[in-house]
């Protein structure tokens, strides 16, 4: 029977599929082969038939933001991803309520005001040429700024450098002057984390509070 060549060049001399019709290739946006057909057991070959191969893909990049939204509060801003080769959205999945995703102009913009609280981790499948293709992120909504448990409970000598105690915090933009920590010691705060610090010049327990500013209301 006859068998199928295929080629780089029209000289036919940067074969790609030898001996086999079944092989795989990687193919480039735009590229062009030359397909040659023997005829019989002789080899002797039809004139190469030149073939352009156009690549498409649907895509979706990463999410603009990947925010934390205190319960009841607008998306600000919106999270967007670019598509490439999308046509539509698919319906989303994941999403809180009363937060959906909109289709325009190769962008898919998410929106609204969740009424529910939880981590989300959605999908919106994108409508075009390749299957399977999806916009993915994350929305965090919480009803007040939280702070985590201590990572340690030291204790330590007087004078003595403490280890850095951290909170993480979700929702908080920064604190407010923290109260019982004691002498020699301070608490800073950088994106989503408390960190205290420094050396105690007095003895005792110290039970300290440091509130939560920003971002949803209370917390500490």
């Amino acid at each position: 029977g006859a068998t199928v060549k295929w080629y780089l060049d029209a000289a036919l001399t940067n074969e790609v599929l030898p001996r086999t019709q079944s092989k795989s290739f990687v193919v480039n946006n735009n590229m062009s082969i030359w397909v040659l057909q023997s005829r019989d057991a002789t080899g002797c070959p039809s004139l190469p038939t030149k073939v352009d191969l156009t690549v498409k893909e649907t895509t979706a990049s990463l999410p603009s933001s990947t925010p934390v939204v205190c319960l009841g509060n607008s998306i600000s801003p919106s999270i967007t991803h670019t598509t490439t080769g999308a046509t539509g959205i698919g319906v989303a999945t994941g999403l809180p309520n009363g937060v959906a995703a909109f289709f325009s102009g190769n962008t898919i913009t998410i929106s609204g005001v969740p009424t529910q609280t939880g981590t989300f981790t959605y999908n919106i499948p994108l409508i075009g040429d390749c299957p399977n293709a999806k916009a993915t992120g994350i929305i965090t909504v919480v009803t007040s700024n939280t702070a985590g448990v201590p990572s340690a409970k030291p204790t330590l000598c007087i004078g003595t450098l403490l280890p850095n105690i951290t909170h993480t915090t979700l929702g908080a933009t920064g604190i407010g002057t923290p109260v019982g920590l004691p002498t020699g010691v301070t608490a800073s705060w950088s994106p989503n984390t408390i960190v205290i610090s420094g050396t105690p010049t007095v003895s005792g327990v110290f039970n300290y509070t440091i509130p939560l500013t920003g971002g949803c209301s209370g917390g500490s």
